[in-house]
């Protein structure tokens, strides 16, 4: 954590930097911040309840908390909680309701951004983290290097001034940064919130691009037509001959551009000199000056994915592109305030691509409220949706479909295409632009006759999935699309005709896509039960955690099958299943829900997936079992060495935990089929079939031990206590077959054991809590096992502020001088606070750790001394280690009186 426990200095004060352009975040604050979270989250000490209750809510995962949460959550209470501790010890600061920004609080002074960071807030922190990574990676950033990020450089009270959108920090921000990065996730869905159009306007409204604009309504007026259909060439032509000041386009990345700038500013400095002998900070500050007074117009755009920059070799631009080019429409964004939605709409009508502008309609149809702003006129227009599903309002619907205000928005739509277009061209993707115009209307690209060859990329998947959902959106709005399962997409349903108005006749997703064969890397096993959401998000984890690229190929039956085949009979399906499992290259994916998982408890699991698996066993294929939070188990840990990916469903696990594979007690809808599944499994004979029930009710079954473990540590309810306890019964069982209750493979995804979880979680003066924390004891849970960063229970038990859990482990062996990697004792955690602004009070834990550590330390020292002076009696016969040994006997009765003090009082 680079030797930090909080992303804030102790004892230092907030640095005051006046102007939010230069509130810059550097990648080493982010990291810190990051680092922070993780504890808090892991810990359990962020919930998505009240702060002050701890029964009765959920934890708030990493893998699932988001940048409004972290907004909510984090930063506004930390900073509140700093400037009223600060307003205590100072009369002369400022009052705790004018408080800082994030950046005051870690920055040490005005730091200048080197990116403008355009994101969304309802985007993923976990997601916001990989965007910055890969960025950082990518463009050889280092940790001094600053990202301008709204979310922490802006002061947490907002002003109602932040509704001035011309004096808005954005405009000087990204007029001092050098680049501009558009954090998109893998759909390309940040392009659906207003605040983040609002920062796309602002970034392709340069005044070369309003120049630019007139010069193609000329030529579209000489040739009589759109000036959307204009040649950019010849508008950069007609530039040319036109103004003096014209300069190409440069398809230079960032760095390039950089490296162009620099050597420029060096020769103009250098005056005809040594262009090498011109300091560094003069051309840094040249260029500064350059940007505030527009020197620099165009910046480079960076499209940033969690799993890389856009043209990379592990992002490639097929989603983004597929959602630019066709389902993107600014005027369709929207935003949780709907007074701020309003507000960007009447930005772009008003002031966008002018000259001079005016905020004397930025405030239209607006009312002011004692809470800040609401939209002054609610009537609605029917023939007109927003994003979901709701009627239009009618002022919003005005501007979109008036003459003079629609243009604005049909070039801003435009300007933003042409923008990532020429981001993708600078990274040297060639892509054919003009097909992804007509993405919707499939037709079949090449004849993929075995089902073999039919697997789909991850590039393909995620653009399939948005088609079916905007497909169910228009049958059924939302809920269609989240209650869809595999078996609707084939369905004989009058009303839902997905496939039949999608693919052509006799045909499959695979050949509209493919150009060529494609083998499967990973065989998809799903129930037709399961929801296609929980599909599409399972796949995604199963990706994100074995870090596979774009180009990755998965076989998922229900979506690579041609309508005829669904007449095949069992024999033949079989015999397919057969050929996919011996040309898959990575394992298989078995994808359940909690449905689905209650049948496999029940001994009634699906045939055909017990076929599927038998073979994958059989070719020797690793299996991973997934939900649509993620990796639930594998067979095999991660490069990480971690046996789980993201958040689990715990109902899924615990069912799984108890289940008990009997091929022919599965169940098989038609009665025929099963005859020919179970007669095809005995062609390998019992004792083959024996050995897998046997191995996979064995292995399945201790793989769930893990998350059920870890989340019924959690004690929020009775049923929680009953499955912790129902869980260590089935680990006592299972010993003979090799579990045990210290495997890694019952770790979480950040190392920790559910020991770890059940201190961080052991409220004072909870019975259910005490007893689970010394049933994992008494089970053998090591007290000193380490997580991936060195903490221990007892780190997690003094993170949180739980004193009975603290003297427990202590009595129990605990080590309170075992540092983590860090170099921080449980005790440097408890005094330090991380977690006080959430209300988490460790002055009870404070006075058993100073103690207890206090204790060991001085039976350290005596036994030292004693062994020391026994050594040097040995040596030379000296007489005097009677007073070691009176020593030692004093230690002894401290030590007892110490043990039995905390008996008594924790």
């Amino acid at each position: 954590m680079h030797g930090k426990l909080t992303p804030w200095a102790l004892g230092k004060l907030p640095a005051n930097i006046s102007d939010p352009a230069s509130r810059g975040i550097s990648l080493l604050q982010i990291q810190e911040l990051s680092a922070f979270i993780k504890r808090l989250c892991k810990t359990g000490l962020l919930r998505e309840e009240s702060q002050s209750s701890t029964e009765g809510c959920d934890w708030l995962h990493w893998e699932d908390i988001a940048m409004e949460e972290i907004a909510s959550l984090i930063v506004k209470p930390a900073i509140r909680f700093l400037a009223a501790e600060i307003s205590k010890d100072d009369s002369d600061s400022r009052p705790p309701e004018n408080t800082w920004s994030w950046v005051e609080i870690v920055a040490y002074g005005p730091q200048d951004p080197k990116v403008f960071v355009s994101f969304s807030l309802h985007s993923a922190f976990r997601d916001f983290m990989g965007s910055v990574n890969h960025l950082a990676d990518d463009q050889g950033m280092t940790i001094r290097d600053n990202l301008w990020i709204g979310m922490f450089a802006l002061e947490v009270v907002a002003p109602l001034q932040v509704f001035d959108l011309l004096n808005s920090p954005s405009f000087s921000a990204f007029a001092k940064s050098e680049a501009t990065a558009l954090f998109l996730d893998k759909h390309a869905s940040i392009l659906e919130r207003s605040w983040c159009i609002f920062e796309m306007a602002i970034i392709t409204d340069t005044a070369i691009s309003r120049r630019r604009w007139k010069l193609r309504e000329e030529i579209a007026a000489q040739q009589g037509c759109s000036m959307f259909d204009v040649e950019e060439q010849k508008v950069l032509q007609l530039e040319k001959e036109r103004y003096k000041d014209y300069r190409q386009p440069s398809n230079d990345i960032f760095q390039s551009e950089n490296g162009r700038l620099d050597w420029q500013v060096r020769s103009e400095l250098a005056e005809g000199g040594d262009p090498f002998s011109v300091p560094w900070e003069e051309v840094r500050e040249r260029i500064r000056l350059m940007k505030q007074g527009g020197g620099i117009d165009a910046k480079p755009l960076l499209l940033c994915t969690p799993d890389g920059l856009v043209g990379t070799r592990r992002a490639t631009s097929v989603p983004v592109l597929h959602a630019l080019l066709h389902s993107f429409c600014c005027s369709k964004s929207d935003s949780a305030d709907k007074a701020e939605r309003r507000l960007v709409m009447n930005y772009i009508a008003q002031c966008y691509c002018e000259e001079d502008r005016s905020s004397a309609h930025l405030l239209d149809e607006i009312c002011t409220t004692d809470e800040g702003y609401a939209l002054n006129s609610v009537e609605t227009v029917s023939e007109s949706l927003r994003l979901d599903g709701s009627p239009e309002y009618k002022h919003e619907h005005g501007l979109v479909t008036d003459e003079k205000t629609a243009m604005k928005f049909k070039i801003l739509d435009h300007s933003i295409r042409q923008e990532c277009r020429k981001a993708l061209e600078a990274r040297g993707v060639k892509d054919n632009f003009d097909n992804w115009n007509t993405i919707y209307d499939l037709k079949r690209v090449c004849n993929v006759m075995p089902p073999e060859h039919r697997a789909l990329t991850l590039s393909q998947l995620r653009i399939l999935a948005n088609m079916l959902r905007r497909r169910f959106v228009e049958y059924g709005g939302r809920p269609a699309w989240h209650r869809a399962s595999s078996r609707d997409l084939w369905s004989k349903d009058k009303e839902i005709h997905v496939l039949r108005d999608i693919l052509p006749a006799n045909c499959s997703f695979s050949e509209c896509f493919q150009t060529q064969r494609q083998l499967p890397d990973t065989y998809v096993i799903c129930p037709e039960d399961v929801k296609l959401v929980a599909l599409f998000n399972a796949i995604e984890r199963h990706a994100e955690a074995h870090l596979l690229p774009e180009k990755t190929t998965y076989y998922v039956d229900s979506l690579c099958r041609r309508r005829g085949e669904l007449e095949k009979s069992a024999h033949e399906s079989a015999e397919k299943t057969q050929r996919l499992l011996s040309n898959t290259g990575r394992g298989v994916l078995l994808i359940l829900d909690q449905p689905t998982s209650l049948t496999w408890r029940q001994n009634v699991a699906s045939l055909w997936c017990l076929y599927e698996l038998f073979f994958a066993d059989r070719q020797g294929l690793l299996w991973d079992i997934a939900c649509g939070e993620g990796i639930i188990a594998m067979r095999a840990p991660l490069s990480t060495k971690r046996w789980i990916f993201g958040q689990f469903d715990s109902a899924i696990a615990w069912n799984l935990s108890r289940i008990r594979v009997k091929a022919d007690k599965a169940r098989c809808t038609v009665a025929e089929e099963k005859d020919i599944l179970l007669s095809k499994l005995m062609e390998f004979g019992q004792n083959c079939i024996r050995e897998f029930e046997h191995n996979m009710t064995a292995k399945v079954p201790s793989r769930m031990l893990g998350p059920v473990l870890r989340q019924a540590a959690c004690m929020r309810s009775d049923e929680d206590f009953r499955r912790l306890r129902g869980a260590c019964d089935i680990m006592a069982k299972l010993r003979c077959s090799g579990a045990h209750i210290n495997l890694a493979s019952l770790e979480g995804g950040f190392g920790e054991s559910a020991l770890h979880i059940a201190s961080a979680a052991a409220v004072d003066g909870n019975a259910q809590c005490a007893r689970a924390v010394e049933m994992l004891v008494r089970m053998g849970m090591d007290v000193n096992a380490q997580d991936d960063v060195g903490e221990t229970p007892l780190h997690w038990a003094a993170m949180s502020g739980r004193a009975w859990a603290t003297g427990f482990l202590l009595r129990n062996g605990s080590d309170p001088l075992l540092a983590s990697w860090s170099g921080f004792r449980p005790f440097d955690v408890c005094c330090t606070g991380p977690a006080a602004f959430l209300g988490v009070d460790s002055s009870r834990v404070y006075e058993i750790l100073k103690g207890w550590t206090q204790a060991t330390v001085t039976a350290g020292r005596a036994a030292y001394a004693f062994d020391d002076e026994e050594n040097h009696d040995f040596e030379f016969g000296s007489n005097s280690s009677g007073r070691f040994a009176s020593e030692g006997g004093n230690f002894r009765r401290l030590w007892s009186d110490c043990r039995s003090n905390f008996n008594t009082g924790a």
